[in-house]
């Protein structure tokens, strides 16, 4: 990969790393309020079962965050040791195409497939 699209792909994955890292610190402080409010109000509060679908949520997308945030970082990784691009499968370069889209792909389209199949309709019928 030329160096000035390698850089253009650094510098995106540095932003979305502090993107994330801002959102995640965001979520932190709801977590730490909505706790905060589940103890003050009691179990027995008529928006406890709220409170706590709501604390699911956050707590979900915030894992899904931290997932992406290790995998934003492993792709600079990639990037410093010179391997980002490359599929960590066959060695083989990775469309551009498929980077500008999701950055810290570490496979090929194809790969991915082979690996996650698309789930066909089964009939219980």
């Amino acid at each position: 990969m030329e160096k000035d699209k390698l850089a253009a792909f650094e510098k995106r994955l540095l932003d979305e790393k502090e993107r994330l890292e801002k959102d995640l610190d965001r979520m932190e402080n709801e977590i730490r309020e909505n706790t905060s409010d589940q103890y003050q109000e009691g179990a027995e509060s008529d928006d406890a079962a709220s409170d706590v679908f709501d604390l699911e949520c956050i707590l979900t997308q915030r894992d899904m965050l931290k997932a992406t945030l290790s995998d934003v970082n492993k792709a600079l990784q990639r990037v410093h040791n010179g391997t980002y691009g490359y599929s960590e499968i066959s060695g083989k370069p990775i469309p551009e195409e498929r980077l500008e889209v999701l950055p810290w792909a570490t496979r090929r389209v194809e790969e991915q497939r082979e690996e996650f199949p698309r789930r066909t309709k089964v009939s219980i019928w």
